[in-house]
């Protein structure tokens, strides 16, 4: 369609020569800029093979929202151990108190602020506890340790904790002076001291009786219970007209609820015109609290199982011995509802736990527990639980060392129980408000306060 210039009249040679200059001036810079333009996608592919070779598209990283919880290892986090019977003969119990130390963590994590761990070890029931309690020690920012369980594993592990400055709170071991064994050893457990008290306080505070007698097994809680509650009695001004004791495995208690027929005869005749001395034991105690009673007998102390003592109850009615029934923990059992005999009616007990308790503390601890394990708590569940909420409070109120958490367990006088504040008596024990119960109707337990 167009000519080339050699096509055009000579009149017009000279604009074609300029022409053909500006044509060789034209294609000089279009190759330029096509040089320019291999060289640009050559630095662009150059910039992309510098990217890992493992590298795979995808969306465009979103910058972190300020709502989404920071990193655990970022959060300030303390732990807690625990030193439970996982396996062994006394898992049961392990995994209770384990139920309840889970809770309470779980609550605090749930709340926010600083996390809490929970670091849990076997001891397998053995009485050694020195290698699971160092592999607690060996955890980094531990706070405290909550076991062991078993009164005989307590010494070594008090040793063990006060060499690391960390206080040890056992919810289960009966030991009744943990502050003998160390400075860092508490204890959330029910005591047979407790006990002895919480029972002797009612049947002498708001009953008004005097005069006792005591049938407890021959084994060392019975023991134990007995010579407490005896000591008790006679320490608010009272009397223990006699103490018998049975074998476990019995179930004929003829002799010993003679014996106590005949120790009761015997009081009274003492009392009679013809002595006039006063009751033997008599001391200032007694004074200060008033004259024993004039009956023979006002209450008979049961601390074995239930079973036992409903047995011992239905013989001492045989043989026409009707008194107040006073009983131990060791009452409160699924037994009593199913249990047809109904000597034990108006029986009173005491224990640190009540699942059907209208206190609120307890009330939102049940249903948690119900929610979560599909369970009912046991008072070895509720311990462990006060147990856990206690260091957590000490951390709350700036107990960042083991040191610091020690005097905070020991000087605070409003600790969180499920019963209300209480605080560490002189021998490390938790000096708590106890249940009063008592047998009802087809063996239904009511609170009485």
């Amino acid at each position: 369609m167009y000519g080339s210039c050699a096509d055009q009249p000579g009149s017009r040679s000279r604009d074609c020569n300029d022409a053909k200059t500006d044509e060789v001036v034209c294609l000089h810079w279009l190759s330029m800029a096509a040089r320019l333009y291999h060289v640009l996608i050559l630095l662009f592919v150059a910039a992309a093979c510098q990217a890992p070779s493992n590298q795979k598209p995808g969306p465009p990283v979103s910058p972190p929202l300020l709502s989404r919880p920071a990193q655990p290892d970022v959060v300030p986090s303390y732990r807690i151990g625990a030193l439970l019977p996982l396996t062994g003969p006394m898992a049961v119990y392990g995994q209770e108190c384990f139920r309840g130390i889970e809770l309470a963590v779980d609550r605090w994590n749930r709340e926010g602020g600083t996390v809490v761990r929970l670091v849990v070890r076997d001891t397998r029931s053995d009485r050694a506890v020195q290698q699971p309690l160092n592999a607690l020690l060996d955890e980094s920012r531990l706070s405290g340790v909550i076991g062991p369980l078993a009164s005989q594993q307590l010494e070594e592990a008090a040793r063990l904790v006060e060499g690391a400055h960390l206080p040890l709170i056992t919810p289960a071991a009966t030991r009744s002076d943990v502050r003998q064994l160390s400075p860092y050893a508490f204890s959330t457990a029910l005591t047979y001291p407790l006990q002895a008290e919480g029972i002797a306080a009612y049947a002498m505070g708001r009953l008004g009786y005097r005069r006792f007698a005591v049938i407890h097994p021959e084994t060392g809680y019975g023991r134990q219970l007995a010579q407490s509650f005896a000591e008790e009695v006679r320490r608010r001004g009272g009397e223990v007209v006699d103490v018998e004791s049975y074998q476990e495995e019995e179930q004929d208690f003829t002799s010993q609820v003679t014996r106590l027929k005949v120790a009761v005869r015997r009081r009274l005749q003492e009392d009679s015109p013809t002595h006039e001395r006063r009751p033997s034991g008599a001391s200032a105690a007694q004074k200060k609290h008033g004259a024993p009673s004039r009956r023979g007998l006002d209450a008979i102390y049961l601390p074995g199982a239930f079973r036992q003592a409903a047995l011992i109850a239905a013989q001492l009615r045989f043989q026409d011995v009707k008194v107040r029934l006073l009983g131990s923990s060791a009452w409160h059992s699924s037994d009593v509802a199913n249990f047809p005999e109904r000597s034990l009616l108006g029986g009173i007990f005491v224990d640190s736990f009540f699942a059907e308790s209208k206190a609120p503390a307890v009330r939102a601890f049940v249903e948690a527990y119900r929610l979560r394990y599909h369970a009912e708590p046991t008072p070895f569940a509720a311990q462990a639980y006060e147990a856990t909420e206690l260091l957590l409070a000490g951390i709350r109120a700036g107990g960042t060392s083991g040191k610091r958490l020690r005097a905070y367990l020991e000087q605070a006088d409003a600790l969180p129980t499920l019963l209300g504040p209480a605080s560490f008596n002189a021998k490390g024990v938790l000096n708590r408000r106890l249940v009063l119960l008592q047998v009802g109707e087809k063996g239904a337990l009511e609170q009485v306060r």
